[in-house]
């Protein structure tokens, strides 16, 4: 007990040392962030300004109005695989730049409960499942729903993912839950170690897998097509996946029930929210390219 004591206070003093980030580490993420956010700009003042780049990358019939042309807000409804993709940058972007930026946590996060979660390394398989979950719950739902579906849940969905972000810009946070050692040479243990290796247990609260989670499971509900006899099956699925997955991130130490918990109530006050948007028609025109 008192070895495990002290490696704990040893892999607690590694983490908020700020010598243990890498230079080079750094410089290459400085980097990426620098290039990822000038072509963002770049690309966003032509596709305001320029109507040959709109119809060209969006893909459009027919011509756009002249007093929608400087309307992002409409290019953005007519193509929603740009605004994704578009988002997708800006996220990685911001993602870099706290990796860079923030070494060290001001808080971290801990409660009883997590001493009483044991760690287990199968729970790595429904943590990695929610890298292509997400993916494919927006395209089935672009492809195959009305489009009102769709941005009823990219929009609260990637204003979660913001929100979170600048949670940890304004408090970082970090844990201090996970093992010192993943013994075993099996594919779980070296998926584990991987994930450790490449993630660092800094910004964590509110969790976005979690929340994320939680939108996802109620889009589920949300949409009709999942009422027809060929798709019911996805709801309970999609139930039993979310679950897992918010599990996953507590038994793999990557995060405190506090961070769970807080990320559950973000995705259900965005979820009341943007029900209230949709109420009174303040979300942009959906309907098909």
């Amino acid at each position: 007990m008192q070895e495990t004591r002290i490696l704990s206070r040893i892999n607690r003093q590694k983490l908020l040392s700020p010598a243990s980030a890498s230079p080079k580490h750094t410089k290459f993420r400085a980097d990426v962030f620098t290039i990822l956010s000038a072509f963002c700009l770049v690309f966003f003042v032509f596709a305001r300004y320029n109507h040959t780049l709109q119809r060209t990358l969006g893909g459009a019939a027919a011509p756009i109005p002249e007093k929608e042309v400087c309307s992002m807000r409409n290019w953005f409804s007519r193509h929603p695989v740009s605004f994704m993709a578009f988002y997708l940058l800006f996220y990685l972007s911001a993602f870099h730049w706290l990796e860079v930026h923030i070494a060290v946590p001001d808080v971290l996060v801990h409660c009883h409960l997590d001493d009483l979660i044991p760690f287990c390394k199968y729970a790595i398989v429904p943590y990695f499942a929610w890298f292509l979950w997400i993916p494919f719950t927006l395209f089935y739902l672009l492809w195959k729903a009305p489009r009102a579906d769709f941005w009823r849940l990219c929009l609260p969905l990637f204003a979660g993912m913001t929100i979170a972000l600048a949670c940890y810009v304004i408090l970082p946070t970090g844990l201090d839950l996970r093992p010192y050692r993943v013994y075993g040479s099996d594919l779980f243990a070296q998926a584990v170690r991987m994930l450790y290796a490449t993630d660092t247990p800094l910004n964590v609260c509110p969790s976005i897998h979690v929340f994320n989670s939680v939108t996802l499971m109620m889009a589920y509900y949300r949409s009709r097509i999942f009422e027809t006899p060929g798709r019911r099956w996805m709801r309970p699925a999609a139930n039993v996946l979310g679950i897992a997955i918010i599990l996953s991130t507590m038994l793999l130490k990557q995060h405190s029930c506090i961070d769970a918990a807080l990320g559950a109530l973000l995705a259900l006050a965005l979820d009341t929210a943007f029900s209230r948007m949709m109420d009174t028609n303040d979300l942009p025109q959906m309907r098909r390219i």
